[in-house]
């Protein structure tokens, strides 16, 4: 009875080990599979004028994917220091926290992509004459880690 026991908890914690690696690849799969493209018209910008940043998302799979409902933008200036919120850019942060249980993936059919633009001088403080450099993260979890898809990176020059 004992050996039986002991062969069914065996098993239990294989199929759990086996669920856990198989959420590990999905993750890892996610993030290969899903790519982001940032662009803009103007990369050379005058102080005061929106900076405006297209991205697209595209799922490079076969088959359909959830990609996370909130992007974390990395705004950076040449001397690799952080650039600071705006009024909005604060906003919107502490509005994303509050719903973070509820959020909902966004999901990708294979080969689609969508398109989205942002202000990012409505988020960011970007008035300052420079050079700044733009990147766009998203996190792919489960409940062990989180890996991250990060766009290419733009950089855009505040005149």
């Amino acid at each position: 009875m004992r050996i039986h026991i002991a062969i069914g908890a065996l098993l239990l914690c294989l199929g759990c080990t086996s669920f856990v690696s198989a959420q590990r690849v999905e993750r890892k799969f996610i993030v290969n599979a899903v790519k982001i493209k940032l662009s803009t018209d103007k990369p050379i910008v005058a102080d005061n004028d929106p900076v405006i940043i297209r991205f697209t998302i595209t799922n490079t799979s076969k088959v359909e994917l959830p990609v996370a409902g909130g992007f974390d933008w990395i705004i950076r200036r040449e001397d690799d220091k952080r650039v600071a919120d705006a009024p909005e850019g604060a906003r919107r942060k502490e509005a994303k926290r509050a719903a973070q249980s509820m959020s909902v993936p966004l999901y990708l059919a294979p080969g689609a992509s969508t398109n989205q633009e942002e202000t990012l001088s409505k988020l960011y403080v970007m008035s300052e004459p420079g050079v700044y450099q733009v990147s766009l993260w998203i996190g792919v979890n489960d409940e062990i880690k989180t890996d991250f898809i990060k766009s290419n990176t733009l950089r855009i020059t505040i005149q």
